[in-house]
């Protein structure tokens, strides 16, 4: 699971719920009422179904290849987010496998799920292979294959850096706290986007 995030009084907003779901269930009962979960893109939705019968007055939303995967869930789209305004869904249009990021306007946050990693230890030989080992950046893989517009990708991430970015919650990999608005752009700066304007 990337991210829980407290959204309202006693309300709980879970992105990309993974299979530690199960062992979370009590503490995230104590926390308040699971009232939303959200698959970020079309990779991220296997534990859609756990969390549907774990949590089942939640609303879960995805984006349109995860709503025909599962068509005995009632998946909203991404796009209906109805969880106020507190966490806002922005589509990284130009990508094949709909990714959506989030900013968490709260503690600053952006969440990022596929589109950057930020692995460390074992697993940054493959990733050094991938041009991702053990520093904030993009996969070969995302930039290339699934990639379907850089122009388009460009405009999403300006959007993104529009807001006072203090930290990066990764799906894959560690946290950054430090200049994170900053390390943001650098990493994308293979799209076009110019980091001077944003440091």
């Amino acid at each position: 699971m990337c991210a829980c995030l407290g959204i309202s009084r006693d309300k709980l907003w879970i992105h990309s719920p993974g299979p530690e779901l199960p062992c979370l269930y009590r503490a995230l009962r104590q926390l308040g009422e699971v009232a939303f979960v959200v698959a970020p893109n079309a990779f991220h939705h296997m534990f859609l179904p756990q969390a549907a019968r774990l949590f089942p007055a939640t609303q879960i939303y995805g984006p349109r290849r995860a709503r025909k995967k599962y068509p005995q869930l009632q998946i909203a789209h991404l796009a209906d987010a109805s969880w106020g305004e507190e966490v806002e869904a922005v589509p990284l249009q130009g990508l094949r496998f709909e990714e959506w990021a989030f900013y968490h306007h709260a503690s600053r946050s952006l969440i990022l799920t596929d589109l950057l990693f930020n692995l460390q230890g074992p697993t940054r030989l493959m990733l050094t292979l991938e041009g991702a080992g053990g520093r904030l950046a993009c996969t070969r893989l995302v930039a290339t294959v699934l990639l379907k517009d850089r122009q388009q990708l460009r405009q999403g991430c300006e959007q993104l850096l529009q807001h006072p970015i203090e930290r990066l919650l990764m799906c894959h990999g560690k946290t950054v706290e430090h200049q994170a608005r900053q390390a943001f752009a650098e990493a994308m700066a293979w799209t076009g986007l110019n980091p001077a304007d944003y440091s």
